[in-house]
């Protein structure tokens, strides 16, 4: 299916490539003017439309400059209207030079003319405000039309996907089920999987240091467009009570990741912290390293010492309170928070040694007449960690 301007009558219709002839299904486009020539911005978006939604095997990728060509377009159409006095000259000819000055057809290029339009001291404001207009009125046309696109590509492509990451069957009209257009490619995704997609990327860390990443779609591992995150924030935002803080300062910050990692290190470095303490029984190992370091500290009056063999899940469950305050003290960012939690600690392990300084150490029992040999325990008595008086 492709559109074209019908240049006699000026409304957008719709053809079928595999039949020559039109089909009368006129389609209604905002009106910018009456006359064929003047319809011209649209005719080029209407070819662009055409080469980002051809239904040919072979399908090529319309280039920056042919989109920027629409708003070049605008501006042009926006010289021809315009009268013959002075500030309207000089108006022409600032327009003159961006239509004719355009190099790498970007929206940093486009934008930045208008600033340097703005700032030009030899500019005046009413010449300033004519510009200002039409680049207004390019903006709204061009925006208006890449609207028209998104919703043809949304009726037109098929779905890539028509199941969740968990190989669940999901349709796109659920109400937790989002539907996003990626590479000119659209895919589903339920409320689940996306929030884990897009909070496990910024809060990626490594021994308690962030490395935010981009958020990749899993099916093609391109990274979202920004386009993307703003829809999928809101998303989240109408179906979930509360918006963990992360994401939303990942949203005020435009999904700029750079100024989300400088901005936000403090809170990252708390949620990690957390998280950690949230998984310290399924990650044993790495929670006994942390525990043994702990104690390696000069926190408290005495040297405890755990024997290697003792369990490990038996020793992170008594000691996952100290570890918190442990790891608060050491990696948290918040000075006043680290220097109460390692005072905090030391009184904690002070009151732990006092009441058995011989925990974590084997007990040797009498011989047991079968295999002669001594039964072997370890020492767990403790004193629970909220039975300890606060500081």
């Amino acid at each position: 299916m492709l559109l074209e301007v019908d240049e006699t009558t000026g409304q957008l219709r719709t053809f079928c490539r595999m039949r020559p002839a039109q089909l009368d299904i006129p389609v209604s486009v905002p009106s910018l003017h009456e006359t064929a020539e003047e319809l011209q911005p649209y005719h080029t978006f209407c070819k662009y439309i055409q080469a980002e939604n051809t239904v040919s095997p072979v399908v090529s990728k319309t280039s920056p400059k042919n989109k920027y060509l629409f708003f070049q377009n605008v501006f042009k159409h926006e010289l021809k209207t315009c009268d013959l006095n002075q500030t309207v000259t000089q108006s022409k000819l600032l327009l003159y030079l961006f239509v004719t000055s355009c190099v790498e057809h970007t929206a940093a290029q486009k934008f930045g003319y208008l600033r340097q339009v703005q700032l030009n001291t030899f500019v005046d404001e009413s010449i300033y405000n004519l510009v200002f207009d039409a680049f207004c009125r390019g903006q709204m046309y061009y925006w208006r039309l890449n609207r028209l696109v998104c919703r043809y590509k949304r009726r037109t492509r098929p779905l890539r996907v028509h199941t969740d990451l968990y190989l669940h069957p999901i349709h796109e009209a659920d109400p937790n089920v989002i539907c996003l257009m990626h590479d000119n490619q659209k895919y589903v995704f339920t409320k689940t999987d996306i929030f884990k997609l897009v909070f496990s990327s910024i809060t990626y860390s490594k021994s308690f240091f962030a490395y935010p990443k981009k958020t990749r779609n899993p099916y093609n591992n391109i990274p979202f467009e920004k386009s993307n995150l703003y829809q999928i924030y809101f998303f989240l935002k109408e179906r979930i009570t509360l918006v963990p803080v992360l994401l939303e300062r990942y949203f005020l910050c435009d999904f700029d990741l750079d100024r989300f990692e400088s901005e936000n290190q403090y809170l990252l470095r708390e949620w990690q912290i957390e998280d950690f303490m949230r998984d310290c029984m399924e990650n044993l190992d790495k929670s006994c390293d942390y525990i043994r370091e702990m104690l390696l500290h000069v926190y408290y009056q005495g040297i405890l010492v755990v024997h290697p063999d003792f369990p490990k899940k038996k020793l992170v469950e008594i000691m996952k309170p100290y570890l918190h305050l442990y790891l608060e003290g050491e990696y948290s960012l918040d000075n006043i928070i680290a220097a109460q939690s390692r005072d905090k600690l030391r009184e904690k392990l002070i009151a732990f040694y006092r009441f058995n300084p011989c925990f974590g150490r084997i007990n040797h029992g009498s011989k047991t007449d079968a295999d002669k040999k001594r039964l072997r325990t370890f020492n767990e008595s403790h004193i629970p960690f909220h039975t300890i008086a606060n500081v």
